[in-house]
């Protein structure tokens, strides 16, 4: 739970300087909040010119509040499920919310390259937030404990499995939609790489 913390703060605290840096640009005063873009969010052209950090920091990154908020409400419930598992150190909880995160954006980045080789232009899109690591977590935590029951929206109850089912369901369907803002691709990058953590690393330790 202390690593689940230590995470959802780091988040909180970027969100934070998000915010002053917005407002000093509102003020005039731009070159905080490009420096911040450059280096705190996902975007392909940036990524290829050798800001390779962005593949994680950008996990960490939120540019409003509806969206940390609904990241840090997600990853606080179903992330107890994952902290609450013996088998799951807080080295192997670090590993599974870094790893998913990285994972997601590798997603994003492929998706964005698919969709806009060959135009010969730059690409505008940005990857922002936490929820390529929220669905390795999520998924781990549905493989060690699929029956746990959930509130999905605080009001109907599901298996933890047919949640993050659900969601992957959710992300695969709109993966190629032009008419969504969320990063799909980053969901189902975090995913996939928190089944493969499951099946390679915590599986063959219950046995």
């Amino acid at each position: 739970m202390t690593m689940l913390y230590t995470l959802m703060g780091v988040n909180v605290g970027v969100f934070a300087y998000a915010v002053y840096v917005k407002a000093m640009a509102s003020q005039g005063q731009q070159l905080p909040l490009i420096k911040f873009l450059q280096n705190m969010t996902l975007n392909a052209d940036e990524f290829r010119s050798g800001r390779y950090w962005i593949l994680l920091t950008s996990c960490f990154t939120h540019l409003d509040f509806g969206h940390v908020f609904s990241n840090m409400f997600t990853v606080y419930f179903l992330g107890r499920f994952l902290a609450q598992a013996p088998i799951v150190t807080p080295g192997r909880f670090l590993n599974i919310a870094l790893g998913s995160g990285v994972a997601g954006s590798l997603g994003f980045l492929v998706n964005r390259w698919q969709k806009t080789q060959g135009s010969g232009q730059r690409d505008p899109v940005r990857g922002v937030g936490f929820s390529g690591a929220v669905m390795g977590i999520s998924t781990v935590a549905a493989c060690l404990a699929p029956t746990a029951k959930v509130h999905l929206y605080g009001i109907v109850p599901l298996p933890l499995w047919a949640l993050v089912a659900g969601y992957a369901v959710y992300d695969g369907y709109y993966l190629n939609s032009n008419d969504t803002r969320i990063g799909h691709a980053g969901h189902l990058g975090g995913l996939v790489f928190g089944g493969v953590y499951y099946l390679l690393r915590l599986r063959g330790l219950r046995f």
